[in-house]
């Protein structure tokens, strides 16, 4: 019987959207496949995002 990632799934475009977690560390996560949130959030540019949270994260810290 295959599991029910309704909530997980949501949680992870969310994450992935924001540029939080990449496809990796969100497969580990949600305790599924790379190839399974890479369909999630194909309509993503997951390393895109992820690098833009990270320059602001930087700069954030720079100014501190």
């Amino acid at each position: 019987m295959p599991k029910d990632y309704t909530v997980a799934r949501k949680a992870a475009i969310e994450l992935a959207s924001r540029g939080e977690a990449t496809i990796s560390e969100l497969a580990r996560l949600v305790g599924t496949s790379r190839q399974l949130v890479r369909f999630w959030v194909r309509d993503i540019d997951v390393p895109n995002r992820r690098r833009a949270r990270l320059r602001k994260l930087w700069r954030q810290c720079l100014k501190s």
